[in-house]
Order: structure tokens, then C-alpha cells, then sequence
């Protein structure tokens, strides 16, 4: 499922960063042990809320950050969706341009939630 891919995972992701490092070779991926600093599709970032700090230099690079969803639900599918499980960063951007937003779970928002009946 990882073939191919390295993989950063932050201090405060649970499952923890030992067991993450096992799921991630398991899955055929190789962990990183340090943030990367240039951007590479075959990279990822996996952070939790607590770590959106530490992972904000990468997002400036353009990389995207999920959460360890997208690694322990890709397991139970046994597929990849890089669409889904993203976490949301908003980056300050110099004077005159607008705020870049990262999509949170795609997948999520375009959902319809269902309508109730009335009684």
C-alpha cells in the first residue's frame, strides 16, 4: 500500500510514532525520521491537531497533511486515498492576497447530511 512512499509522522499522533513506524514498513513505506524540506509526491505527512505547529513549514512548501486515519483506514480498505483524512491548515499570506485554505476530509464535505421529516 506504501510502496514507494516515505512517511513523516509527528510527536503526538497516536497510535504513537513507534507503532506508526511498524504500520508504515509493514505497508511497505519507508519513515522518515526528520520533516522534509522539499516537496516530493511520495511523501507523507501524517500530524494530529497538537502537531499542526510542527508540520507548518512543509504546508508552506505545498505538501499536504493528513491524519493517521488515512494510514489505519487505507489498511482495513487496502487502498490509498490521499483525498481523504486531510487536515486543515489556514496560512497567513502577505498583504493583498486572500488566506489559502487545505481541505479536511473531502470526502466529508461533499456528503449530504440527511433532511429530517416534519411531523
Amino acid at each position: 500500500m506504501l510502496d514507494g512512499y516515505s512517511v513523516y509522522v509527528t510527536k503526538n499522533v497516536k497510535p504513537d510514532q513507534l507503532q506508526m513506524k511498524d504500520i508504515i514498513q509493514c505497508c511497505g513505506g519507508q519513515p522518515l525520521k526528520k520533516i522534509p524540506k522539499t516537496i516530493d509526491d511520495h511523501i507523507l505527512i501524517i500530524c494530529c491537531e497538537e502537531d499542526k505547529a510542527e508540520v507548518k513549514s512543509a504546508v508552506e512548501l505545498g505538501f499536504e497533511v493528513h491524519s493517521a486515519e488515512i494510514l489505519l483506514t487505507g489498511i482495513l480498505r487496502q487502498e490509498l486515498d490521499l483525498n481523504q483524512y486531510r487536515i486543515q491548515f489556514e496560512l497567513q499570506q502577505p498583504k493583498g492576497r486572500s488566506k489559502r485554505k487545505h481541505s479536511e476530509q473531502e470526502s466529508h464535505k461533499t456528503s449530504r447530511t440527511p433532511k429530517r421529516r416534519k411531523r
